[in-house]
């Protein structure tokens, strides 16, 4: 009797170990899933803007290839916004092709360490964010000067 006590106590508590176990990784990977959703909805609010850049990128370079009559200043200024666009478009490409989802870092990673790597990820991605806003704004400041040029 006072071993079937005994065994029911040590099974007891091994119950309750293994569930709050399971219960703290249930809450590690909450985290991380909103950490993941916070860096995800960044991305799936800028990706769109891709299709922007490439659109200006191809206006650009038609615009200096066919207007020679575009002043010297004008013509450095949209070479410049090529560039910057190009570098927009590849900081995304670059980004996603290398964010990994915490699911696939669970295997061999701490909570503390994918919780790092995703605020790393969503500054980066922020900063692709940026990149990108600030490209197509000068991109829609570029539009007006070769529209007055045009004209």
């Amino acid at each position: 009797m006072k071993h079937t006590a005994l065994r029911f106590f040590y099974f007891a508590s091994m119950v309750l170990v293994f569930a709050s176990c399971s219960n703290t990784e249930k809450v590690q990977e909450s985290a991380q899933d909103q950490l993941r959703d916070q860096v995800m909805a960044i991305h799936d609010e800028v990706m769109p803007k891709i299709a922007d850049i490439n659109r200006a990128t191809l206006e650009f370079k038609k615009a200096i290839a066919v207007d020679s009559t575009l002043e010297d200043t004008l013509r450095e200024r949209v070479a410049k916004s090529i560039l910057q666009l190009e570098a927009a478009d590849e900081g995304m490409m670059s980004w996603m092709s290398t964010f990994r989802q915490p699911a696939s870092l669970r295997e061999t990673q701490s909570h503390e360490a994918i919780m790092a790597y995703l605020q790393e990820q969503l500054t980066a991605v922020k900063e692709v964010e940026e990149n990108m806003l600030q490209s197509l704004k000068e991109a829609d400041e570029i539009r007006s000067l070769l529209s007055a040029a045009n004209q």
